[in-house]
């Protein structure tokens, strides 16, 4: 069963936010990937590496 804010369609905006994320991501190191949701849609994973204590 979906969740009821997945129900109705909503506006879909220019993408910016996914590119920040990712540019963000990727200099800290870390990778962004994405891949079906088991509710539909999408899932977006953020792995980040491990700080080492200074």
């Amino acid at each position: 069963m979906l969740n009821a804010r997945y129900r109705d369609s909503r506006p879909v905006g220019s993408g910016i936010g996914l590119a920040l994320a990712h540019g963000l991501v990727t200099r800290m190191g870390g990778t962004l990937t994405a891949g079906p949701a088991p509710e539909g849609g999408a899932a977006f994973t953020i792995t980040l590496p491990l700080a080492h204590p200074s």
